[in-house]
């Protein structure tokens, strides 16, 4: 019994997850000049995927990879909602985007910052 606890002690745990709170305070629309904005959501990061916890849904993220380890990329893929992209540099300063098509091409991008596990 004693070797069969100490395999279950040595077996490999899953990863934490790893979380960033973001919130942006400038929203930008289209071609139009932006305006202060309340807007925010959750980036949990676990086993090479991000999950972003928005107010309106949740979307399943890829990390891009880059040549800098200070910043932190999170892509979607075209979905009902269009593409996202959470940009999370040095310092927390970060950017979101949405791409997507109402009649038209469309795109939001948010500027505010992200705190938590980079």
């Amino acid at each position: 019994m004693r070797v069969l606890s100490l395999i279950v002690l040595l077996a490999p745990f899953p990863a934490a997850a790893e979380s960033l709170f973001c919130v942006f305070k400038t929203e930008c629309l289209n071609q139009e000049a932006c305006a202060t904005t309340e807007y925010g959501f959750e980036i949990i990061r676990e086993d090479g995927v991000a999950r972003i916890e928005t107010p309106a849904e949740t979307l399943i993220a890829a990390e891009v990879e880059g040549e800098s380890a200070d910043v932190h990329a999170y892509a979607t893929p075209l979905g009902p909602s269009g593409v996202h992209l959470v940009t999370v540099f040095a310092g927390g300063a970060a950017v979101y985007t949405n791409h997507t098509w109402f009649d038209e091409p469309f795109a939001i991008t948010y500027h505010g910052s992200c705190e938590g596990d980079l």
